[in-house]
């Protein structure tokens, strides 16, 4: 099963907690990276935000976590905080690679061919 939550996950990587809850509702892989679109990085980068903006964000992000965790078992919600630690883990490592505007364009293009290729 880990083997196959790999390419989901760095999916996530790439998406805001938002995502999460399509994870929770375990939609098959393909389904769920067909939904939250290519990787790469959040776009939230790439907006200049201020600090009291980033405040604001973060605020949001953790009360959409604390409502999630109120509709979920205890073990559901162990599975969730590792989900969050793995995206953050996952964020960090695409991060360290350093990768040009180029290369992270074609990682998209790749990851979307991938995406758009029908399962056998």
């Amino acid at each position: 099963m880990k083997i196959k939550l790999l390419p989901v996950l760095a999916t996530i990587a790439a998406m805001s907690a938002i995502a999460t809850p399509m994870i929770i509702h375990a939609q098959p892989p393909l389904q769920l990276a067909q939904e939250m679109g290519p990787p790469g990085p959040p776009p939230l980068e790439n907006l200049n935000l201020s600090a009291e903006q980033k405040s604001q964000l973060d605020q949001i992000r953790a009360n959409t976590d604390s409502q999630i965790e109120g509709i979920l078992s205890a073990d559901q919600k162990q599975q969730f905080q590792r989900i969050q630690q793995l995206r953050q883990q996952l964020q960090a490592a695409m991060r360290e690679l350093n990768l040009s505007q180029q290369q992270r364009e074609q990682m998209r293009s790749i990851h979307q061919s991938a995406l758009d290729t029908p399962q056998r």
